[in-house]
């Protein structure tokens, strides 16, 4: 497994650092909307689509979310861009699901081991209310790795580490954790990180350099157990 120390993965932070299509269309005829009422963040597409062939000419977005946020509406409108409406009815959860199995599949066929890291970020305020952690880390029935992992936050001086905080993982309202980590025995944890201390290439580094810590540490030990 690789970590670098950033917060985000190279090719996220190349996205989230330089948003190319962040903005609205001039001649926008048709709009598209996107939330998760679990952290609170949102995302907006504009679209110019010719009438006549049904071509979107244009494709931009409005986001008040993490990363990963700009960085997959950025993938989406430059796959949009250029191509017909008939043209996109081919993505669909299925085949995600079917990609991200075939890559799982294809390490454990080579012998690799792979451990799923999820990352998302927490607004600092939550209806009127100031969050008191810096960072959570998040789980469902299985805890292998996220208990070793909040052992060694917590050891950190000075940091307020969430156990299953602000949010947590059930099988209802999430999908990668259950069906990608429990559902294949995958060492695994959902990590969070309030917003206020990741706005900044400063903050955004501090943080990556802690978990290219961390995350390697956690590992090991959890691996020595297995």
């Amino acid at each position: 497994m690789l970590f670098v120390a950033n917060f985000y993965p190279d090719k996220i932070n190349a996205l989230f650092s330089a948003p190319r299509a962040a903005g609205k269309v001039l001649k926008t005829n048709a709009v598209g909307a996107g939330a998760s009422f679990v952290c609170g963040s949102f995302v907006r597409f504009f679209l110019e689509i010719d009438v006549q062939t049904k071509e979107i000419r244009e494709a931009r977005y409005k986001t008040n979310g993490c990363g990963f946020m700009i960085a997959a509406a950025e993938v989406l409108t430059e796959k949009i861009g250029g191509r017909r409406l008939t043209e996109l009815h081919g993505l669909n959860h299925a085949e995600l699901f079917d990609r991200i199995e075939t890559e799982l599949n294809r390490r454990q066929q080579a012998g690799k081991q792979s451990a799923l890291i999820a990352m998302h970020s927490f607004t600092p305020v939550f209806k009127g209310g100031a969050r008191p952690w810096h960072a959570g880390v998040l789980y469902n029935r299985d805890r292998r790795f996220a208990e070793i992992l909040l052992a060694l936050m917590k050891s950190e001086e000075g940091l307020i580490v969430g156990d299953n905080e602000p949010y947590s993982v059930d099988d209802l309202t999430d999908y990668t954790i259950p069906v990608h980590g429990e559902g294949r025995g995958l060492l695994h944890a959902e990590i969070e990180i309030r917003q206020d201390l990741i706005n900044d290439a400063r903050g955004r580094q501090a943080w990556g350099a802690r978990f290219a810590r961390w995350l390697p540490q956690a590992l090991l030990k959890a691996t020595q157990k297995l």
